[in-house]
């Protein structure tokens, strides 16, 4: 078996790539923060539990009784009232979820330019449980000529825009926080042309078609087109082709036949999920984008077996009655024949015949577990005190497909343009010269039908 490689990064951090995902061995952290006025006068494990909700009430409990939480480098109280001018600080075991294992490429650098292919699945920057399974991890630790010190002074690699976890595309980031201001300033003055490639349900509309629903905030992580304080937001798409997909299209029926569509979308304004939602508005949401009206067809296989392991039925189980009845009928006939077959002719049939596997269900996924060889969690990755080292590390050996499925959808960055001038509409024939251009190249399930229906 093939060993998994071991990165090593300059923050000491080591990623693990098998089986097509990416972890980070679980490592000591620290989260400091001086007190933000929407805390003063509010208790320490209030403010701690709504800025850290991925660690866990005991987790957090426990952290209070070692003395791993501190209010101006003394062990602090969970009832401690909060202060202006107070820093916080708090010692944790991190472990990260893990995320598809893809390289990330970069597609152009120079002095004041960098442009890389986010892969799908990856947080651009730290967020929440993510600290070093994200882009700039995977770059410092890949590419950490490209940060400071060893860039060079003031060439360091900065964020200028960011991507949806779950989209691929071009990232863009500046060399250095003179190159950053001035690429951010060239994006809020619309030099740039953006130009993303979706996927979506049914046949969209020929020609072009463009959606200008403003755009709000529903609740945390969920974002509506209008309600109150909807902002002002304008789409461009264009379809590129229409694809059958035989049965296992999303929503919209053509004859006997599923249809999706490639479009292409030039978003104008940059509010949260635009595209996604202003896509689902014209009834051709992003196929595997369940937030927002698409479908996950392997998940929703998966969490149909599930519910039917709990409840001992489910939806689905005539079909696999139905199933297990037709082998074993089959079972009987090939039986029934073996018994007629002399000797000689039973011990040729039998080494010709497959080994039997477990019967699966309509839509059941390949599960088979990963294995992988020690070390993997070496002792030096553990701590004494956490919650989740004391429940046991979690298997890399149990990850299944199942556990990535809606780590990605398909909206890709494909590429982006700056003019020297200013577009209007979207519009860059009198935008002046281009002064440069970065494409990504599309994933397999962006690629035109060659000499299939196109437009």
């Amino acid at each position: 078996m093939k060993r998994p490689r071991l990165c090593h990064s300059a923050s000491r951090s080591i990623f693990i790539r098998t089986g097509g995902y990416r972890f980070v061995l679980p490592y000591a952290d620290e989260w400091a923060k001086n007190v933000k006025a929407r805390w003063v006068g509010r208790r320490l494990d209030d403010v701690l539990a709504a800025e850290l909700p991925f660690i866990e009430a005991p987790s957090l409990a426990k952290a209070f009784d070692i003395g791993r939480i501190r209010v101006d480098d003394a062990p602090a109280d969970r009832a401690h009232v909060l202060a202006l001018n107070q820093r916080v600080t708090m010692q944790f075991h991190r472990h990260e979820p893990e995320v598809c294992d893809h390289d990330v490429a970069v597609l152009h650098e120079d002095d004041t330019l960098l442009a890389v292919n986010k892969p799908p699945s990856v947080p651009v920057h730290p967020s929440g449980r993510y600290k070093r399974n994200t882009v700039i991890g995977i770059l410092e630790a890949d590419r950490p000529d490209l940060f400071e010190p060893a860039s060079g002074a003031g060439k360091g690699a900065r964020i200028i825009h960011r991507l949806d976890r779950l989209v691929s595309g071009v990232l863009l980031m500046g060399r250095g926080a003179a190159a950053a201001a001035e690429l951010s300033a060239m994006i809020r003055a619309g030099h740039m042309r953006k130009e993303y490639v979706a996927r979506v349900a049914g046949r969209f509309p020929e020609g072009e078609t463009v959606v200008t629903e403003p755009i709000g905030c529903a609740s945390r992580g969920i974002y509506q087109c209008g309600g109150e304080g909807a902002k002002e937001a304008h789409t461009i798409f264009r379809r590129e082709a229409v694809l059958e997909v035989g049965g296992g299209g999303v929503e919209s029926q053509q004859g006997n036949e599923a249809v999706e569509s490639l479009v292409r979308c030039i978003p104008i304004t940059g509010r949260t999920h635009q595209l996604r939602l202003h896509l689902a508005h014209l009834g051709h949401p992003i196929t595997d984008d369940i937030k927002y009206g698409g479908r996950c067809e392997a998940l929703e296989a998966a969490l149909e077996e599930q519910q039917c392991e709990q409840n001992g039925c489910g939806a689905g189980e005539e079909e696999e009655k139905e199933e297990e009845g037709q082998q074993q009928q089959q079972q009987q006939q090939q039986q029934q024949k073996q018994q007629q077959l002399q000797p000689e002719e039973k011990s040729k049939a039998s080494a010709a015949a497959p080994a039997a596997g477990p019967a699966r269900s309509k839509g059941h996924l390949d599960t088979a577990k990963l294995v992988v060889p020690d070390p993997v969690w070496p002792d030096s990755s553990r701590d004494a005190h956490c919650r989740e080292c004391e429940q046991g590390f979690r298997d890399i050996g149990s990850v299944t497909p199942e556990d990535l499925l809606v780590s990605q959808i398909r909206l890709h960055a494909l590429r982006y343009s700056c003019y020297a001038g200013q577009l209007v509409g979207g519009d860059c024939s009198a935008a002046g010269e281009l002064l440069w251009s970065v494409e990504a190249p599309r994933p397999e399930w962006a690629k035109l039908p060659e000499g299939g229906k196109r437009g």
